[in-house]
């Protein structure tokens, strides 16, 4: 896929596709959710955005090396499903997907011959996409691979730390 023709086109066969399968999904199974995850970042656009929005597809927060990081994302969903621009209190409108496969820190890490390392912030991020899909009471998908930072068991303990700490914190400020 070169340059802007060839994005162009990606997109509108992906939106060829979404168009003509999502009739099927919504006779089968209303809530079976579908999702788009990118592997290319270049595809990372406002337009794909909109389309997959228009047609119901969720966008897969997906986490790897040839990705832009968590925070990058995180605007694109939000481009999908803010009411408006610069809505920082928007809420989702379908359910939240997220694949953390493979984590900077740890390919960082890795070069030093090192087995394991944390990317803090990346967990609080996915902590707060969580709380907020809470909150927009919509389900929430989180794959982590063991090469996001090495134990896919711990990083999952450190992300439901990671939530807990945002709600006592959001209850406090409640309470204060």
């Amino acid at each position: 896929m070169k340059g802007i023709e060839g994005r162009q086109a990606a997109i509108e066969a992906l939106e060829a596709y979404f168009t003509s399968v999502m009739p099927m999904v919504d006779r089968l199974a209303s809530s079976i959710p579908v999702a788009l995850e990118v592997r290319n970042p270049t595809l990372l656009t406002p337009r794909l955005m909109r389309v997959i929005s228009k047609l119901g597809v969720r966008l897969v927060v997906g986490l790897n090396g040839d990705m832009p990081g968590v925070l990058r994302q995180m605007r694109a969903l939000q481009f999908c499903d803010a009411k408006t621009d610069g809505d920082t209190q928007w809420q989702l409108q379908g359910p939240l997907v997220i694949r953390w496969q493979q984590g900077a820190a740890l390919r960082q890490v890795r070069r030093q011959s090192e087995l394991r390392a944390t990317d803090p912030v990346t967990r609080a991020a996915i902590a707060s996409l969580i709380v907020r899909a809470v909150r927009s009471q919509q389900p929430t998908y989180v794959v982590v691979g063991e090469d996001a930072e090495g134990s896919a068991p711990e990083t999952l303990r450190a992300i439901l730390t990671s939530i807990e700490s945002i709600r006592r914190g959001a209850y406090q400020r409640e309470r204060g």
